[in-house]
């Protein structure tokens, strides 16, 4: 049974190993350790015997930013990655929240169709945004109360 928690320093090394299989220009070591010990952001890690998925946002002037969500290839279609969005958007409203952005790349529709299963709504657009490939950023929000 997979359960979702903020992560903790000892989630770390499976929030790492997400990040490298899962990104083409993954955060590092040191930025992931940052943000589970930042008062303003939050790391959700899922977890069955091991981390099998996480989300990392930020939280500052009653918004939410989500960063990267990564799921282990082996956990995927098992709705790991909606659980951890559920528990973002209530973890924002908590917070006072009353959006969420992010940016995802134009060609990932696994991540697109996630969001727009939440009711995210594309609201711009960054040509060309991401170094390694010039791969165009969709920006999308989620109002929330």
């Amino acid at each position: 049974m997979t359960i979702i928690k903020k992560a903790a320093p000892e989630d770390l090394d499976g929030i790492v190993k997400i990040e490298n299989e899962t990104s083409a220009a993954p955060w590092s070591r040191e930025a992931l350790s940052r943000d589970i010990a930042r008062e303003d952001a939050l790391v959700l890690a899922a977890r069955d015997d091991d981390v099998t998925g996480y989300a990392d946002a930020w939280i500052v002037a009653g918004e939410m930013q989500l960063n990267n969500i990564g799921v282990t290839a082996d956990s995927r279609r098992r709705g790991i990655a909606s659980h951890l969005m559920t528990e973002l958007i209530a973890e924002a409203g908590k917070a006072g929240c009353t959006l969420i952005t992010l940016e995802v790349r134009a060609g990932n529709e696994a991540a697109l169709a996630l969001y727009g299963k939440y009711g995210f709504k594309k609201t711009g657009l960054r040509p060309g945004y991401y170094e390694d490939n010039g791969e165009d950023a969709i920006l999308m929000d989620l109002e929330i109360n």
